[in-house]
């Protein structure tokens, strides 16, 4: 097959094309890689077009593909490293000699590409005293870069908004860790037994496969609210499928599993709303099946404080952003409805006024209020979001800090604008009483950014150890609230008690 209109000579692969690893030695023809390829045919129907891709002709488990169609990568086996896996990636812009392939060093598995096409990323086994790591592998320089961290880390993905995930495992736990923009990586997700599989989608979610060994394994959708749902199988995929593979999932929802339950084998495609879209049937066993992604570029999608970075405030308005799932304008009953759903224990909030309406929803009753108030306006819907120094629990590790007076003490307004961007009006008060008592200090911050919906408070108090450079100042108390709202224009009256 020629080269692709527009591509660069030795193009193979396009957008939506299927790559499967098929082991057909019952055919004396050994394991192969295809590319099937539906396309119209003249009277009307589909045609597969079917095309054997480059491998070292050794045994291959795991496959991917990057979004540009240049970079094909395999785990494959070989009887001398006694079944030990070897990633192998080949540029398929170039001809087999000259200089076209990359080879792992053994104990590496699991490849996945960046959205860009620039990265590839794999888990590579432990090594002496440093337990299992990630290997970044930019793209076409070919430079490594071993990400290692103090648990195992055991499996790798990247997300479509361009962010980098991966698992950490400490005894029977597997923890789901998120990397934003070369940050500090932070958990957001825990599962019980070991994760096979991450398929990040469009919305932010991702869904998992894990199990515990001897057992079925299962799935689970991780929201972006940071709540763990199971995921239902779709029922066109068989049950021995999910157990034993190969199966993936794209970015918008769309399995691709492959099934020898009757000879031949078949490919199944599975559409987001579960129903069967089509079937293919293929000579040998699959071994590996994945298809190149429709996205080339980082996709945006609303992000949850629960699970999001510490740049999510001042790269996002208020009506970008949940809280628990819950954004701005929604209806309250939904909102308290979603919260009860989630575990998160919500109650209403009594109303002022004669209606009788709810006037918001709290989570995470304390002494002095709810830890975290959605706001109900005349129309029953979620008009402002307030967060106190109590709802850093609730937060992504990366935007706690914002919450916690301890974190304020040091720095008060260098913290808040690091969160929350530029300011419209910033206001900063305080000072050291007169008088023969304890130099105590207090410092008030008030933030405000209408346009992009925040509005932030903050009094912090502190006992100074004088002039000592060798003792820090001492902490003893303060509130902190955090205030989202509909931007650029007034809040609607909100009948819940601030």
């Amino acid at each position: 097959m020629g080269a692709l209109d527009g591509a660069p000579a030795g193009v193979l692969l396009r957008s939506e094309d299927i790559v499967v690893a098929v082991d057909r030695q019952a055919e004396g023809r050994g394991h192969e890689v295809v590319r099937l390829r539906r396309v119209e045919a003249a009277d009307g129907s589909d045609r597969i077009l079917v095309q054997a891709l480059p491998t070292s002709g050794r045994e291959v488990s795991a496959l991917a593909v990057s979004g540009d169609g240049r970079w094909l990568a395999t785990v494959e086996h070989a009887p001398p490293t006694l079944g030990v896996p070897t990633v192998y990636l080949r540029d398929l812009w170039q001809p087999e000699d000259a200089g076209s392939w990359w080879t792992s060093a053994p104990g590496c598995a699991g490849p996945v590409f960046d959205v860009t096409s620039t990265r590839m990323y794999l888990n590579c086994a432990s090594h002496g005293r440093q337990p299992a790591s990630l290997l970044e592998l930019s793209l076409p320089q070919r430079k490594t870069l071993s990400l290692v961290g103090e648990l195992p880390r055991t499996l790798v993905a990247t997300g479509l908004e361009g962010d980098l995930y991966w698992v950490e495992e400490d005894g029977g736990q597997s923890y789901i860790v998120r990397r934003h923009a070369s940050q500090v990586g932070y958990s957001t997700h825990t599962l019980y037994g070991r994760v096979r599989a991450l398929w990040p989608q469009v919305d932010g979610s991702i869904v998992a496969q894990y199990g515990t060994p001897g057992a079925e394994p299962q799935l689970a959708r991780l929201l972006a609210s940071g709540l763990v749902r199971d995921e239902p199988r779709p029922r066109a995929v068989p049950a021995s499928v999910v157990a034993e593979g190969p199966m993936h999932m794209t970015g918008e929802g769309f399995w691709l599993a492959a099934s020898c339950s009757y000879r031949p084998c078949s490919l199944v495609q599975v559409g987001p709303d579960g129903s069967e879209r089509s079937s293919l049937h293929i000579i040998g066993a699959p071994t590996a099946v994945t298809s190149v992604p429709r996205i080339h570029s980082p996709v945006g999608h609303v992000e949850d404080l629960a699970t999001a970075p510490s740049s999510v405030l001042s790269s996002h308005s208020a009506a970008e952003v949940t809280v628990l799932g819950v954004h701005l304008r929604m209806a309250l009953e939904t909102a308290f409805s979603s919260l009860d759903r989630a575990g998160r224990h919500p109650y209403w909030i009594s109303a002022r006024g004669t209606r009788g309406r709810p006037g918001g929803v709290g989570v995470g009753w304390t002494s002095v209020g709810y830890c975290i108030s959605f706001l109900s306006d005349e129309r029953g819907l979620v008009a402002a979001i307030e967060l106190k120094g109590c709802a850093a629990e609730y937060l992504s590790p990366q935007l706690a800090p914002l919450l916690r007076r301890e974190e304020l003490s040091e720095g008060a307004l260098a913290v808040a604008t690091h969160f929350l961007g530029p300011g419209v009006s910033v206001t900063v008060g305080g000072g050291e009483p007169s008088g023969t008592g304890p130099p105590i200090q207090r410092t008030r911050i008030h933030y405000q950014a209408p346009d992009r919906g925040y509005e932030f408070e903050a009094e912090i108090e502190l006992m100074s150890r004088g002039r000592s450079t060798l003792l820090r100042s001492r902490w003893l108390g303060g509130h902190v609230r955090l205030r989202l709202q509909t931007p650029g224009r007034p809040q609607a009256s909100a009948l819940g008690v601030p």
